[in-house]
């Protein structure tokens, strides 16, 4: 930490501060908060902020990042990247951000294959969010953030968490803390991360319950299915039917989700997610108990199949 905030603190020139495409609420509170600890940076996206991300600038008053232009990257002296470490995940910009001449630093708190080339390096795979381990950057660096900035913290931590469900001891002393420093109550903030779903995520979660592949191994349950949208969410859907672990995949854009039980032990999705993305011929990644991947949409099913296989497998040995 304290190696880490000395290379920050110690950045030249101009600094674009940005997170992963189609930013949630994790990525871009952290992303605010570290452009705070400096003075000549920028917030901007790579393209664009998640709905829920977008919700809570709003609510909170607050101007949303611009969409980055092709060819910026050359104005900025350095980057730090904010929930995320894998040029993959950067939309448009992979080629670009690999190419980048000056300083990179990344902070993060998932597992990622192919991790961008750094100066430094922040990840921290025990934490539930990115913005708790800005939260941490804060208090090495003895800075007090202000109440907006503690609210995206707060925001990032309650959201990024699954509201505290894969939590760690420190995420619920970082969240009263932040929470001290503001004027809001918990029911406050969970106004300004809640979202409302539209009817087309709710349908794509009924229809993954309808698709559903199961697999048993002793009492766990693995399930799978495809969906043309809102992996995650419909992953999510099937552990909240029943199932220990889910994966849920996009053949058409060559994405799986997973998201596992969070009192289910011994198995890393994010590791999962990593060996889906090798057998996509991309990436993926994650942690505990949500993770990704991303590749070439034919070698889908492929991947899929694999994912079970290797819970299956992972629990078998837990038996």
């Amino acid at each position: 930490m304290k190696e880490f905030l000395g290379t920050l603190k110690a950045l030249r020139g101009r600094t674009l501060v940005t997170f992963h495409s189609l930013g949630d609420v994790d990525a871009v509170a952290s992303a605010i908060a570290v452009s705070q600890l400096l003075p000549r940076s920028e917030v901007a996206a790579v393209d664009g902020l998640s709905a829920s991300a977008r919700h809570l600038l709003t609510r909170l008053s607050l101007p949303l990042p611009r969409t980055l232009a092709a060819g910026e990257l050359a104005g900025y002296d350095n980057i730090v990247f904010c929930d995320v470490s894998n040029a993959d995940l950067l939309g448009g910009f992979r080629d670009a951000v690999l190419a980048f001449k000056g300083k990179r630093l990344l902070i993060d708190h998932h597992v990622h294959s192919k991790r961008i080339p750094s100066n430094a390096v922040l990840i921290e795979s025990a934490k539930s969010s990115s913005c708790e381990v800005v939260y941490e950057l804060f208090a090495a660096a003895r800075k007090k953030p202000s109440e907006k900035t503690a609210l995206l913290l707060a925001a990032g931590i309650l959201h990024d968490s699954a509201f505290f469900k894969s939590a760690g001891k420190g995420t619920f002393t970082a969240f009263g803390h932040l929470l001290s420093l503001t004027r809001l109550s918990y029911s406050q903030v969970l106004a300004l991360v809640a979202k409302h779903e539209d009817a087309s995520e709710r349908i794509a979660r009924l229809k993954a319950l309808q698709r559903v592949q199961v697999e048993r191994q002793g009492d766990l349950v693995v399930g799978s299915c495809f969906s043309s949208a809102f992996e995650l969410a419909c992953a999510t859907a099937l552990v909240g039917a029943g199932c220990d672990v889910a994966f849920v995949a996009n053949a058409g854009r060559g994405r799986i989700s997973g998201v596992k039980r969070e009192t289910l032990t011994g198995l890393s999705v994010g590791r999962v997610m990593e060996a889906a993305g090798r057998a996509m011929k991309g990436s993926g990644g994650g942690h505990e108990n949500v993770g990704g991947a991303k590749g070439k949409p034919e070698l889908t099913e492929k991947a899929l199949l694999k994912c079970v296989e290797e819970t299956l497998a992972k629990l078998k040995n837990q038996n």
